[in-house]
């Protein structure tokens, strides 16, 4: 019996060793995935915030509302090219959920953009808690998959 078993163990790690079941395509799922946010981590980090620094507290939250309405187009992409990416079939589930939240996430930069053209700290104060809060949970998910490129980009 305990050579039986030995047996099935050693064939099971000859499959792992080469590359058979779900670790190849989890391996090419992180890698996928995690490409596709570094493209878009430079993409962001492109952006510039306009010309002058300093000035009036109103120029300063005019060029971060710019700067908050550049990114919406490049993280809307970079959601939809995540939801093309096929996780593993352990994964599928918490990757919905991540991009779900990351979705929502997005989804708010427009308001955060309006908040900061107009005079209402609260407005401004509660997008920007609600964004945090979906942030939060889309990193962690992110980050329990693996998929730490991603993770930095939220």
């Amino acid at each position: 019996m305990p050579r039986k078993r030995v047996a099935l163990a050693l064939a099971g790690l000859a499959l792992l060793l080469a590359g058979c079941g779900g670790e190849s395509a989890t391996a090419k799922f992180l890698a996928r995935a995690n490409a596709i946010c570094m493209a878009t981590d430079r993409q962001l980090g492109a952006l510039t915030p306009g010309k002058a620094e300093g000035g009036t507290p109103a120029a300063v939250l005019a060029r971060q509302a710019s700067l908050v309405a550049k990114e919406v187009p490049i993280d809307e992409s970079e959601v939809q090219t995540l939801a093309r990416v096929e996780a593993p079939a352990g994964e599928r589930l918490a990757f919905g959920d991540a991009l779900a939240q990351a979705r929502a996430d997005v989804s708010l930069l427009p308001k955060i953009a309006a908040a900061l053209r107009g005079t209402s700290n609260a407005a401004l104060t509660s997008v920007t808690a609600q964004s945090a809060a979906l942030s939060d949970i889309a990193v962690a998910a992110m980050k329990r998959l693996g998929l730490h490129q991603c993770a930095r980009n939220l």
